[in-house]
């Protein structure tokens, strides 16, 4: 009876700490903040740097992995920054060439279901340049949502998607002086291959996100399919193109 007792409290201490570990887990609320931030001027090289850190995943190995790679690249981009602008400063140490640049992040939006932020790197050195990645975070399961994820995982998805954007593409050329790059190159060349790595890397480099009324968006960086002056274009894949109506 003794044993029956100690074995049934045993129990009950172990489904206790179990769910009071589940609730603790779901109930952190999800953040994104400032970690680190930096300004530095040197000469007429001027940076700021604003590094974010996700608090919140239901999944902690991967809320460490994203939170360092944050901070590494944000640390190599510093690097580089004060090694090139001491570097010009000692070349032209009274009025050198100008140049900017911003490493930051942006909420889009934040509502019941999904949290939505991108992280952005921003140059400028007479012309710019802009890239960014998305990250969709859904609020309920505390995850971070993988482009298989919002497709269903669904074999034919980014067929679906290149074939729609592609045909977007062509649209658009059809009535305007700028062009995207969807059958020829910025200089009259075949842009299929580079056209078939910019779609290969979707996923890997982050270009994609839910907008606030559960639309998938595709985003590219600058100069990816069209000439600078077009910035960054997005894309927003109606519902029935997945077959999520």
């Amino acid at each position: 009876m003794k044993k029956n007792v100690c074995l049934s409290f045993f129990i009950f201490l172990v489904c206790f700490f179990a769910v009071f570990t589940f609730v603790s887990a779901e109930s952190e609320s999800l953040t994104v903040a400032d970690a680190e931030k930096y300004e530095i001027t040197i000469g007429n090289y001027d940076s700021k740097i604003i590094v974010p850190e996700i608090k919140g995943l239901a999944d902690s190995k991967e809320q460490d992995q994203l939170n360092a790679s944050f901070s590494n690249h944000a640390a190599e981009l510093v690097q580089n920054f004060i090694s090139e602008a001491k570097s010009i400063r000692q070349q032209f140490p009274e009025d050198g060439p100008h140049f900017e640049l911003q490493y930051q992040y942006e909420v889009l939006y934040d509502n019941e279901d999904n949290m939505v932020f991108r992280v952005f790197e921003f140059t400028v050195a007479g012309s710019s340049n802009y890239m960014a990645q998305y990250f969709t975070v859904d609020k309920r399961a505390h995850k971070l949502l993988s482009l298989s994820d919002i497709t269903g995982g669904k074999a034919d998805a980014m067929e679906k998607i290149r074939a729609y954007i592609e045909e977007s593409m062509r649209e658009y050329n059809k009535n305007n002086d700028m062009k995207y790059w969807v059958d020829d190159g910025p200089e009259g060349g075949d842009y299929k291959e580079s056209l078939d790595k910019v779609f290969a890397s979707i996923e890997e480099k982050r270009q994609y996100y839910l907008n606030e009324e559960g639309q998938l968006v595709i985003t590219f960086n600058k100069y990816d399919v069209a000439p600078g002056a077009m910035g960054s274009p997005e894309f927003i894949i109606p519902n029935e193109i997945l077959g999520n109506n």
